[in-house]
This record gives structure tokens, C-alpha cells and sequence, in this order.
């Protein structure tokens, strides 16, 4: 894992700024332990509670942990 910046990298922990395995798509960050959030539009990861997707704008509605 390496520090990022979330706002510019999709698979960035929206908690702790850490570069997640996008690959994996983690139910949780291995750094911070809380729990991801994924967009359904684009994949990034988003912050719990956030009305639109950081990277790509796309609403998120029902959010659930994956």
C-alpha cells in the first residue's frame, strides 16, 4: 500500500488515503479497517455518505459495503 490522494486516485482509502488493490475490490481497507465503499458507475472508491462520486459525479444511491 502507498499513501495517495483520493480525490485523483479512484482506488485511494476516501478515510485514510491509502492506495487500496483495486483489483481485490476489499470490503474494507487493510490500513484504517473501515469498511469501502464502491461506485457503481465508475468503480472508485467513495466516502460513506457522499452524494456523488469523487471522480466520475455519478449519484450514489444505496450504498452498500462490499
Amino acid at each position: 500500500m502507498t499513501h495517495s490522494n483520493s480525490a485523483k486516485n479512484p482506488t485511494a482509502c476516501p478515510y485514510c488515503d491509502i492506495a487500496t488493490e483495486a483489483e481485490a475490490r476489499m470490503p474494507f481497507c487493510k490500513a484504517c479497517k473501515l469498511s469501502l465503499f464502491y461506485c457503481p458507475a465508475c468503480g472508485g472508491l467513495v466516502g460513506r455518505g457522499e452524494a456523488f462520486c469523487p471522480h466520475c459525479q455519478a449519484e450514489m444511491t444505496g450504498q452498500k459495503e462490499k
